[in-house]
């Protein structure tokens, strides 16, 4: 396969893959604030993944002055996908339920008005209710195998662009590479350390 037609495949596996792992990741949905920060996990979440989107925008345009994908394509040839990844993201960022249980904590007054809590008469407790965790949001060892591939397909690319090619606009485009690795060795630490209930989510999610 020729090197140039490999690389543009990497670009694409990658924004899948990214945007895949954004969509199955159960801590995007989390309004508890990180402690640390005082921002909540879903726009931490969101910022990274808009920020690695941001990256390939940048790693494309560059790319593209000195690789074309294929002959006799417009230069702005991957704008309609990076538009339609981005759109989705939004979407997923705008519409999706949000959650921070900590019924155990709240009044029995209020625990009425809660869409996630329940008040136990037996104990005359506020409680969470139990919810179901969604399809969409697979197992830990998936996420966790997912990560690792992502994380390989970045350091291939990185490889190619900064190693096997040497000019200035290269360079630039590995250093990209480079941050955008860095970004997906923190989701994978995250999500080896991930606990539900430091979320704030149903411990069975």
């Amino acid at each position: 396969m020729n090197l140039n037609i490999f690389r543009w495949i990497l670009i694409l596996f990658g924004l899948i893959l990214n945007v895949v792992n954004y969509t199955i990741s159960p801590y995007r949905v989390s309004i508890k604030k990180n402690p640390l920060i005082n921002i909540s996990y879903k726009n931490i979440f969101f910022i990274i993944y808009i920020l690695l989107l941001s990256f390939d925008i940048i790693y494309i345009i560059l790319l593209n002055k000195i690789h074309k994908p294929i002959i006799n394509i417009p230069n702005i040839w991957w704008m309609s996908i990076i538009i339609i990844f981005g759109i989705y993201l939004i979407n997923l960022y705008i519409n999706s339920n949000y959650y921070n249980l900590d019924c155990n904590t709240t009044s029995i007054t209020k625990c009425y008005y809660k869409r996630d809590c329940i008040v136990d008469k037996a104990i005359n407790r506020c409680e969470n209710k139990f919810i179901n965790k969604p399809s969409v949001f697979l197992s830990k060892n998936i996420r966790t195998g997912l990560n690792t591939i992502i994380i390989l397909v970045f350091i291939i690319s990185y490889y190619f662009e900064y190693y096997l090619n040497k000019n200035e606009m290269v360079n630039r485009i590995g250093f990209i590479r480079l941050i955008s690795i860095i970004l997906i060795i923190y989701i994978t630490i995250v999500n080896l350390n991930y606990i539900p209930c430091k979320y704030g989510l149903p411990t069975n999610w």
